[in-house]
């Protein structure tokens, strides 16, 4: 037994009928004749009927005026809107699941919450009770959150045990029907000022309409609003947006925020009143604050204001890639910004993408970027232009040798000749592409690996037309022939017996070309 439990609290019957609430209401009705008097005296059949309320778990009678199975109705007890169903059509398979937290204060100092899994099954009857089986309990005194969870598994010893703070269902689930309830009952404890509607609200505003992750987050809210007590002042003062990055994204920018604090002033490590007052007004507070406290690590005078028109300007990529530059190549911010204002290149979003290629590019081919002019150029779109077509001109001229070097290990390694055919090595990739055109086949798409050694392409020709497609062949990096194809794949006109036997002779000689070629000598002589 774990000692915290001693003091759990029992559910009461006001919280059973809480979770009651939140499970589909229904109206269950038989039709029955009950006699009436008229102004006479004189009795006659009426037929009316006999009810059973799920919701508020009232049996009556009541005339609904002709309403039929599965019309929408107002229950006469508690005036909720049910569907009426017969108790003699399809109640058996009839069945709810749903996902529920409740709360449950002890004293000021303690609160418990009991997530549980709760069922309701109408096969046995029209007014089920709610069956329910607990997953989760947290315990929450100030500034302190224990997390207990029950184990289901199989090899477990099906008990309870303290673990990490967690939700307390899993969010793999498709679930829309989580409910945190009870929370009015804080208003006598040290939880008594969370707000979780104005939590709620804000997670809406931001983009999760999924009432289920709006609710994991509220247990992730409600265990961080007392575990640190700032939160509260965060949501009064305007910066939900801290609150928002911490619990919903998980990320608490510990370098720049202190959540132990017990003040604004203090939460935030590294900003003055001013730049404080600044943020409240931002929309993307924890973006601004990232990029500010980016720039001033660069530049210790760069004021709140200027943080905003850059990131106005520039957006959060252009700004981060401006000061990757500033720090790389030790340029001042504000230098940095002057200088791609004068550009004309048609988006200011692209101008540092745009910065950052041309540096790249002119280190890669040798330019001296020490130099302010090189670093800097006038005219960026042109000089990035110019850079790229060096860049191009240089890669050609690198690929050029690296396949010629590579055409001369092929040649030693593959040539070879049987009957009237023979192989033909490519010597440039243009070589390879047009071989696929004029077969109609896929080998251009091979090219590149080719020349990079990742296998080896190969043209089986006639001897007396070298220059003119015929056959293709795949060699792989093990000497096993991978594919050998005609036009077409070899769809229109399947190889030939003398193809097929030449690449049979082939497979021999990659085998071991001495062995074969001794072979064939061999051959020649007893001829």
């Amino acid at each position: 037994m774990i000692e915290e439990f001693e003091t759990l609290p029992e559910l009461t019957d006001e919280q059973l009928r809480e979770i009651n609430s939140i499970f589909l209401p229904y109206i269950f009705y038989s039709k029955i004749k009950v006699k009436k008097f008229g102004t006479a005296g004189v009795s006659h059949a009426v037929e009316v009927y006999d009810c059973t309320c799920t919701h508020c778990r009232a049996s009556y009678t009541h005339d609904f005026e002709g309403a039929r199975h599965k019309s929408r109705v107002t229950c006469p007890h508690c005036g909720v809107r049910a569907q009426l169903r017969s108790k003699g059509m399809g109640h058996k398979k009839l069945y709810e699941e749903r996902r529920v937290v409740i709360t449950c204060p002890v004293d000021h100092d303690t609160v418990w919450f009991r997530a549980f899994y709760a069922f309701k099954s109408y096969q046995n009857s029209c007014d089920p009770s709610v069956e329910l089986s607990e997953t989760t309990r947290y315990l929450l005194h100030p500034k302190q959150v224990k997390c207990f969870r029950f184990d289901y598994s199989y090899f477990s010893m099906n008990d309870w045990s303290v673990c990490n703070q967690r939700e307390p269902f899993t969010q793999y689930m498709q679930a829309q029907n989580y409910e945190v309830l009870g929370l009015n009952r804080l208003e006598e404890t040290f939880m008594k000022y969370l707000d979780a509607d104005q939590y709620i609200d804000y997670i809406a505003q931001t983009g999760c309409s999924n009432r289920y992750i709006i609710n994991v987050y509220l247990m992730r809210f409600i265990c961080d609003f007392c575990r640190y007590p700032i939160i509260e002042s965060l949501l009064k003062a305007g910066f939900e947006d801290f609150v928002k990055e911490k619990i919903v994204s998980q990320k608490p920018y510990k370098r720049m925020l202190n959540w132990d604090a017990a003040g604004i002033k203090d939460f935030f490590k590294k900003l003055s009143p001013p730049e404080i007052r600044h943020l409240r007004d931002e929309h993307y507070q924890a973006l601004w604050l990232t990029t500010h406290t980016n720039l001033k690590k660069i530049e210790k005078s760069i004021s709140p204001e200027f943080t905003s028109q850059i990131l106005k300007k520039y957006f959060s990529v252009g700004t981060d890639t401006i000061i990757d530059i500033c720090k790389k190549y030790n340029i001042s911010i504000k230098k940095a910004d002057k200088y791609l204002s004068k550009q004309s290149i048609e988006s200011m979003m692209l101008k540092p993408s745009r910065w950052k290629d041309y540096l790249d590019i002119a280190a890669q081919i040798g330019y001296d970027l020490t130099c302010e002019a090189v670093l800097m150029p006038k005219d960026l779109q042109t000089a990035h232009d110019t850079v790229s077509k060096i860049l191009t001109a240089k890669m050609r001229e690198q690929e050029a040798q690296e396949m010629r070097e590579r055409t001369e290990q092929v040649k030693k390694k593959y040539a070879f000749e049987f009957g009237e055919l023979q192989i033909v090595v490519p010597e440039r990739i243009s070589d390879i592409v047009e071989e696929g055109q004029k077969l109609q086949h896929c080998v251009a798409g091979y090219a590149e690996r080719h020349a990079k050694g990742a296998l080896t392409i190969l043209f089986v020709r006639k001897k007396s037309e070298l220059d003119k497609p015929y056959v293709t062949m795949e060699v792989t990096t093990k000497d096993t022939i991978r594919q050998v194809h005609g036009f077409r794949n070899d769809a229109v006109c399947p190889l030939s017996e003398e193809v097929k036997e030449f690449v049979e002779e082939f497979k021999k000689y990659i085998k071991n070309p001495k062995a074969y070629k001794r072979s064939r000598q061999k051959l020649k002589k007893s001829a």
